[in-house]
């Protein structure tokens, strides 16, 4: 019986040779190098690293953001300003103003801009404090060399126009300005 089982086995099984036919003339082979899923065009690929940078803001010879040399960054100088400072509140915005009679120390007037979590989100933050920053910029003619300003931006500033934010930034300005000077 273990014959028969293995010649059943065997059955069906066709004896093949190990070569492989030659192509025949008509057969069509693709290019090593080929994609079986792409065109046979030259297509370039997409180029690689960063894209040029277009600037969308005109500036028109003037600087486009707050001079390095004119922001407060310091916390000890924005402590200073709100506490000893002259107060002016509006609708969107609140002014600190500290006018200091050392004139030998001051170069420029320094800002420094407040906007806190209530205004929104980190995108309204951004936003508000981008606005701010390009009011203060045109302000800076109106300052003396010792001023320091702060800016704290309050919720509502969130919704204001920069022509807004500008006009009440220039009356906080003139308030200040005019009630005098604290040491």
């Amino acid at each position: 019986m273990a014959t028969q089982r293995g010649e059943r086995r065997g059955q069906g099984q066709a004896d093949l040779p190990a070569e492989q036919p030659a192509p025949s003339p008509g057969t069509w082979l693709p290019v090593a190098d080929a994609h079986s899923c792409r065109t046979r065009d030259c297509v370039r690929s997409a180029p690689q690293g960063s894209p040029r940078t277009i600037c969308l803001i005109a500036t028109s010879g003037l600087l486009a953001v707050l001079p390095a040399r004119n922001r407060m960054t310091r916390s000890i100088d924005f402590d200073a300003t709100v506490k000893h400072g002259i107060r002016a509140a509006q609708p969107d915005v609140v002014v600190h103003l500290r006018r200091t009679m050392d004139h030998a120390d001051a170069r420029a007037p320094r800002v420094g801009l407040v906007v806190g979590k209530s205004v929104g989100s980190a995108v309204d933050r951004h936003r508000v404090a981008r606005r701010l920053r390009h009011v203060a910029r045109t302000l800076l003619g109106e300052l003396e060399h010792s001023d320091q300003l702060v800016i704290r931006a309050l919720p509502t500033s969130r919704t204001a126009s920069s022509a807004q934010l500008e006009q009440e930034l220039r009356r906080c300005l003139r308030r200040v300005s005019t009630t005098g000077t604290r040491p």
